[in-house]
């Protein structure tokens, strides 16, 4: 483990407040900062910041962004906000365009204000291929990190491989070749519907459904599946493991295939997830229904 990151989101008191993260302040990171630095093997200390929370401001979120660049991490990643139905629905009255015209406002904002304090604070830009508007982050590292950096986030597709340790509710380690899990949180216990118990899911990476799993979970996610990584994680090519599915979708015109990179072209949740289960096969599925009905 060379690599720790802070999923901050925020130092503003009122923003923390919304996402419940009272918590949350700045000397307590400041303190696990300087203990982390007390690791040689810790080369890169990284913290995470977003835009588009209810209630921040382009100015809250570059406030939160000096106070962490005081703090000389070796990058700060912000992220936008990508709104569940939810929060949509409790804060913009389900009108997502409001909250996109709001976001599109505040990115502008943001990234006009944000230069120069990243300039003074030594950090460089490493922009990605990708906009912002395509839920892509702002890369700001420290130029003495900037070199090799670079060479990392510049593929835009992530060429290259993630073994990653993660500590608490919905976090999930993973060992290329070897093991995924994640701690999916609070879930009412199978053996007492009333008394909350921890999930936890652990995948072995063997066999035809952990290629569905991965793949299905990339596009989900990311809208793109590195072609590079899926070899060098299962040791064949994407495109010859599901040329029937790929063939499909790119005949729908839902999926554009690079030298690097399967893209999932729709934006919208409903054809995200109707294109992905062409990945399914339904004698699999079937198979699969049935064995939970026997559980």
């Amino acid at each position: 483990i060379n690599r720790v990151s802070f999923g901050v989101e925020s130092l503003d008191r009122e923003v923390l407040k919304h996402i419940h993260r009272e918590g949350l302040n700045f000397d307590s990171l400041k303190r696990a900062v300087q203990e982390i630095r007390g690791f040689s093997s810790l080369e890169n200390i990284n913290a995470d910041l977003m835009i588009g929370l209810w209630n921040d401001t382009p100015q809250t979120v570059v406030e939160s962004f000096t106070k962490l660049a005081e703090l000389n991490v070796d990058s700060i990643l912000v992220y936008p906000l990508v709104p569940i139905t939810y929060y949509l629905k409790k804060y913009y009255g389900s009108q997502k365009e409001a909250f996109d015209r709001q976001l599109a406002d505040k990115l502008r904002i943001f990234e006009e204000t944000v230069m120069p304090v990243a300039e003074r604070y030594g950090y460089g830009f490493v922009h990605s291929e990708h906009s912002v508007q395509d839920k892509d982050s702002w890369n700001f590292v420290l130029k003495e990190h900037l070199a090799l950096d670079q060479k990392q986030y510049y593929f835009r597709t992530d060429d290259f491989l993630s073994d990653s340790l993660g500590i608490g509710t919905d976090f999930w380690s993973m060992i290329t070749n070897t093991a995924y899990y994640q701690n999916e949180g609070y879930v009412s216990s199978a053996e007492n519907l009333s008394a909350p118990g921890v999930r936890y899911r652990g995948i072995l990476f063997s066999g035809e459904w952990d290629k569905i799993f991965y793949v299905v979970k990339r596009l989900a996610d990311r809208n793109r599946l590195s072609l590079l990584q899926y070899k060098q994680r299962f040791g064949t090519d994407v495109r010859n493991d599901f040329k029937e599915e790929l063939g499909k979708l790119q005949r729908l015109n839902a999926i554009r295939i690079s030298e690097d990179a399967v893209f999932l072209t729709t934006k919208t949740y409903e054809e995200k997830f109707t294109y992905l289960l062409f990945f399914f096969d339904n004698q699999m599925i079937f198979r699969e229904i049935e064995k939970l009905l026997a559980a």
